[in-house]
């Protein structure tokens, strides 16, 4: 069985996480307003996928996070 390992935050402060949440949300937005998402469950944790619902006929493609930041970078 996997132990719980403690969560680790870039944030100094809630004001702060508050802060990035809504401008990432807002980019999401802006970039892929049709979108839903959905966490799967992996061997090394959740992880949310974001799926645009408007693109049935382009290829599909990953965005993976930068050293430090989130696929928004």
């Amino acid at each position: 069985m996997k132990t719980q390992q403690p969560r680790i935050s870039a944030f100094t402060s809630e004001q702060a996480r508050l802060a990035f949440s809504a401008t990432y949300e807002s980019t999401l937005d802006r970039l892929w307003p049709a979108r839903t998402t959905s966490d799967v469950s992996t061997d090394y944790g959740t992880t949310r996928a974001v799926l645009d619902g408007e693109s049935r006929t382009v290829a599909p493609f990953v965005m993976l996070p930068g050293a430090g930041g989130n696929s928004l970078m």
